[in-house]
């Protein structure tokens, strides 16, 4: 308007006719990255060369399982509502469409430079047209409302197009949700991250294949409907115009997923707030609700956003940028409910590749009924039905299929006796024993593979993990053995030779170091052969997330140091100046019958979480036999199923 001033005033004047449907202010919204720095480049996995960046919030929601089912098709399209694109990134250039939109207003106001001059927002300069590519991010001090200069790791809808679908497993860069999909690009969000209710409702119009105004007097619309549509931002008051966009684009046979906000509070956002729209919250790697994230009743589902100011920036969710300073393709790690949101349309994007025939409802309920409750009751505010889980939604079930073994070791030697399948009401029984002194445990295969105590896999013992009970066979009877399995963990303090915990061979054990601990674990080696020892991420990646950058040693009974490992494959990124490769550790060595200490440390005394994998001989037949002897549990006590956390790749 010319006059400011006289708004209220014309306001009154359009809602008195009877023919305006509808008259509001025509607010902001923002896009959703959290306000911490971002951080810039200095089962089937993905070859990729940033994969270990992103380990940990693709293994949260199960991914690695997933591809084993699908990587995507180029026969499902979504829609990106945001600040657009760049066509030259070539790690999402295959995979964007060429009917994307621009529909920044180049008008409605300008931005004022810190050092002195202005700009229009639009950045390009020419309004409403046909190319969506962003033009240029610029950072932004609200302190002082004013441009700091050009972004060296902008476009936010980059970055939310390279978690959705960045080309996958080609060997660079990083990969996407979906490793091949179609995007199309819709710019709404001008070159502060910034938009206006009208020009980001024409664009969730168009990115649902509806008319939308194309800046001329005139309507655009493209062939097809976009089977989902990403919205990675919000405001904090409602409109009416921007509520029938939403309406209208649901009713065309679109899933809306949106951000929650970054508020830390339960304050509503929308669009996310609206019943039509999937709101999504955001975790961090320890799959806890993110200190910035918003919550509240409108929130339907969870997933990774990352978390940098609880460590370092790969606690943050990696994925394509543009370095507007030399206008280059690069990567970075952003957080936020932007993050987020497309987590859930990628996974969304997923199940249409499997099953093209789902409706937006049907793809909703799929992802919601599939989650995984994180505080296993139900449905709250914080993450809605829980995390988004890719391999649960696809397969329609909450874990995969496993059977429970019972297994019995000889104490004395650690070696492998016999393996049992447990029954239906968790009974178990070893007959014909020699007399001797024995450890019972037991475990859980997955998808009836016959492996136990692989890593995120139940087990337990008769006595506990960190201190099986010996069971003493003297003679014929009955020796009851009852307990529960669960994930085993490590016990404290086990910082010494003399405090080692135990363990046997084939299993494994979850351990949590602070900084500057060490644990130790014993092992008794009862066939001479080559043996591994290795570590592992609880989920991710090793030295990434809360991954531990692990240091193993193994010695002997002596005390004499065998052999040692810092990484197995390290490596530094030459592209973005960041560690690399795979920073656990691993030792092969040839062994003797005997006992052995592995000692776990952290690189720079950095403490955080690991799994330590003993190594697997082949079983034992245990020697002679007696007829009336046996192992069993005095009742059934031992559980065949149940929820053991979330599922982890």
């Amino acid at each position: 308007m010319a006059d400011p001033g006289a708004l209220d005033d014309v306001a009154a004047a359009l809602r008195a006719d009877a023919s305006v449907a509808a008259v509001e202010r025509n607010a902001i919204a923002w896009s959703h990255v959290a306000g911490a720095p971002r951080s810039t480049a200095a089962t089937t996995t993905s070859t990729d060369s940033f994969a270990v960046y992103q380990a940990w919030h693709y293994g949260l929601i199960d991914l690695p399982r997933a591809w084993d089912l699908t990587t995507g098709s180029a026969n499902v399209l979504v829609a990106i509502v945001d600040d657009g694109t760049r066509f030259d990134h070539p790690d999402i250039a295959a995979n964007l469409t060429g009917d994307g939109y621009d529909f920044v207003d180049d008008t409605s106001y300008t931005l004022d430079f810190c050092s002195g001059g202005t700009t229009d927002r639009s950045g390009d300069g020419d309004g409403y047209d046909s190319n969506p590519t962003d033009p240029v991010s610029y950072e932004f001090n609200f302190f002082s409302g004013c441009i700091i200069g050009r972004s060296a790791a902008g476009n936010h809808g980059l970055h939310v197009a390279g978690t959705i679908g960045a080309s996958g497993n080609n060997g660079t860069g990083g990969t996407g949700v979906n490793w091949t999909v179609q995007i199309r690009p819709v710019r709404v969000l001008d070159v502060i991250g910034s938009g206006t209710y009208y020009d980001i409702s024409q664009g969730i119009l168009y990115a649902a294949g509806l008319p939308a105004d194309n800046g001329a007097g005139g309507t655009v619309q493209p062939a097809t409907v976009a089977r989902v549509i990403n919205m990675s931002f919000g405001g904090g008051s409602p409109s009416t115009v921007l509520e029938n966009a939403i309406n209208a684009a649901s009713n065309a046979g679109a899933l809306l997923v949106a951000s929650a906000g970054n508020s830390g509070t339960s304050n509503p956002h929308y669009p996310a707030a609206y019943p039509a729209v999937l709101s999504v919250s955001a975790v961090g790697p320890d799959g806890r609700l993110a200190f910035y994230s918003s919550y509240g009743p409108t929130v339907g589902i969870a997933a990774p956003g990352g978390d940098v100011t609880s460590g370092d920036p790969s606690f943050g969710v990696f994925s394509t940028v543009w370095n507007f300073q030399d206008s280059t393709p690069t990567y970075a790690f952003y957080q936020g409910t932007s993050m987020a949101a497309p987590h859930v349309t990628g996974v969304a994007a997923l199940l249409l590749a499997r099953e093209p025939g789902l409706t937006a409802a049907a793809l909703r309920n799929r992802l919601t009924q599939f989650a995984v409750d994180v505080d296993n009751n139900g449905p709250d505010v914080l993450y809605g039905a829980g995390i988004v889980n890719a391999r649960n939604s696809l397969t329609q079930t909450l874990s995969l299929p496993h059977r429970l073994f019972a297994r019995l070791y000889n104490a004395a030697t650690g070696s492998v006796v016999a393996t049992q399948p447990v029954g239906g009401d968790g009974s178990f029984a070893f007959t014909g024993l020699s007399d001797g002194a024995y450890q019972v445990f037991a475990g859980e295969d997955e998808s009836n593979d016959g492996v136990l105590g692989r890593p995120g896999r139940r087990l337990g013992a008769f006595g506990g993990m960190a201190t099986p009970t010996t069971l003493s066979v003297a003679g014929a009877g009955t020796y009851a053995a009852p307990f529960l399995i669960g994930l085993p963990l490590e016990r404290e303090p086990n910082d010494a030779a003399s405090d080692a915990d135990p363990m046997y061979a084939g299993t494994y054990i979850n351990a949590t170091r602070p900084p500057a601990d060490v644990d130790a674990y014993r092992v008794t080696i009862v066939t001479a052969g080559f043996y591994t020892f290795e570590t592992s991420a609880w989920n991710g990646a090793c030295g990434f997330g809360l991954g531990d950058d692990t240091y193993l040693f193994l010695y002997n009974a002596a005390g004499t140091e065998i052999d040692e490992n810092d990484d197995i494959d390290f490596q530094v990124n030459p592209e973005l100046g960041l560690l690399g490769g795979n920073l656990c550790s691993r030792v092969t060595d040839f062994l003797s019958p005997g006992t052995y200490y592995a000692f776990v440390a952290g690189y720079s005394n950095i403490g955080d979480q690991y799994r330590l994998e003993e190594p697997r001989p082949p079983e034992s037949p245990g020697g002679r036999r007696r007829s009336r002897e046996r192992v069993s549990p005095a009742e059934p006590r031992l559980p065949p199923s149940g929820y053991v956390g979330r599922a982890r790749g």
